[in-house]
Parts: C-alpha cells; structure tokens; sequence
C-alpha cells in the first residue's frame, strides 16, 4: 500500500476469492493494539446493526417503547466508548492524552473512569481469549476479521470514498504488540477473566 486513497467500489466477489494466507499468516493472531482495535470495529459494526434496525417507522409501538430503543442505543455506544479507550492504551496513548480528548478532563479522572481498561489492555497481549472467540462461532481470529471485511464492503455505497484495500479490517492488522506508555495496574489475567470486569455493568468486551 502507498498511502494513497481511491475512490473505488470492490466486488465482493473478490474478496470472497481472496485467501486468508493474504490477510493473516497462518500462524498469526492479532495482539495487543491490533485485538483491541478488531474488538472495536466488531462493536461498532454491532452498533450500525442496531441503529439501522431503528430506522424502519411501520412497526408497532408500545408507550415507552423508542425511549426504550434509544436508551439501548445509548448503552451499545457507551460501550463502543470503553473500547476507544482500551484501543488508545493499547497503542501507547497516556492517561493526560486520553483525559484532553474526553473533553478536557483530568488524568486521574480518567484513569478513575476506565480503570478497567487497564487490565483489559494487558489481557490483549496474549491475543482475543477463546470464549470471545467462541462467541463469535470462530476458531481463530481471522474469520471475524474477514467477517468485518465483508460487513464493510458490502454496505459501501456509489460515491463513498472506498479505503485503499479490499481489506479494510484485516488489511490493517500487523500483528505487533503495541503496550501502554504506563500500566496502571499490576499482575496480568487471561484475558477472558478480565473481560468480565471491563466495562462495569456491561458485558465485557472480549466476552461480547
């Protein structure tokens, strides 16, 4: 890859004809930086669904029915939210780094406010825990990196500005653990166990 973007819709034929040999070395998980970053998007496609969902006005309502809706949007963009942060950590952001582009709060709020995150960072070392993969009816993280390819391409539209690669989500995964400038917490979970902190009241990333 150049750099360069082009505007350019891909067949999805294509990418079903693509080998995973392309896209991840055989052996090869995403670590660190990378599995959270595969979390992320795997939640925000989650997100799109769902909001999508809402859009249709012929259905039946019961009072109280679109707060309902709305506030459920609401939570699944919180969440969304908590990942951004495990993501930034995951990538080297420190807590002042995070705290500014939350709205200008300070270091310790934001540490106090995603304490979790730390753990989950840690956790992502050692790569997506295999009851998240489960979950996802994966072996390996590869099928729902490819899933994400497919999700992606296939609600490009006419006009939208396509990504330099048939790959928009597994293209980008290289594979390199990525640790935080400063761990905020000490020891290391599997990364399953973590998940099941993360998030306080959600369902943990990894698990979801």
């Amino acid at each position: 890859m150049n750099g360069a973007l082009t505007v350019r819709m891909v067949r999805k034929s294509d990418l079903v004809a693509m080998s995973s040999r392309d896209r991840f070395g055989l052996d090869e998980e995403p670590v660190g930086a990378d599995a959270a970053r595969l979390l992320y998007a795997d939640d925000a496609r989650r997100l799109s669904d769902f909001a999508r969902r809402l859009v249709a006005t012929g259905r039946d309502h019961a009072p109280g029915d679109y707060i309902h809706e709305a506030l459920l949007l609401l939570r699944h963009a919180e969440h969304l939210a908590e990942l951004a942060i495990v993501v930034e950590r995951a990538r080297g952001a420190t807590w002042n780094e995070i705290g500014a582009a939350a709205g200008g709060i300070t270091k310790q709020s934001a540490q106090r406010r995603w304490a979790d995150a730390a753990e989950t960072v840690d956790a992502l070392t050692d790569g997506i825990g295999a009851d998240a993969l489960r979950s996802r009816k994966a072996a390996t993280s590869r099928k729902p990196a490819e899933d994400l390819d497919a999700w992606y391409l296939r609600h490009l539209e006419p006009g939208d500005v396509a990504d330099d690669t048939d790959q928009p989500v597994s293209g980008y995964l290289d594979n390199r653990p990525t640790r935080p400038c400063a761990a905020s917490h000490g020891g290391h979970r599997p990364a399953d166990e973590s998940a099941r902190s993360f998030g306080h009241g959600h369902r943990g990333a990894l698990r979801r």
